[in-house]
């Protein structure tokens, strides 16, 4: 799957390369987490949470570029 932003952007490259450093984020570190931790199962969790808080974030922005 592409994802075009006036560029094209390879998902599937870029979910790599996260996966491959992820246990060396800070809040990972912090919960212990390490490389074996990051089954398919938890990723897709991860980032189900990391579209929440986008879109959040988003609709915080909408509303304050609206006021």
């Amino acid at each position: 799957m592409k994802i075009t932003v006036g560029r094209e952007l390879d998902v599937k490259e870029l979910f790599e390369e996260m996966i491959d450093d992820f246990a060396d984020y800070t809040p990972c570190e912090d919960a212990n987490l390490t490389d074996d931790d990051f089954t398919p199962e938890l990723l897709a969790d991860i980032f189900s949470e990391l579209a929440k808080v986008a879109a959040q974030r988003a609709a915080f922005a909408a509303k304050a570029r609206r006021e």
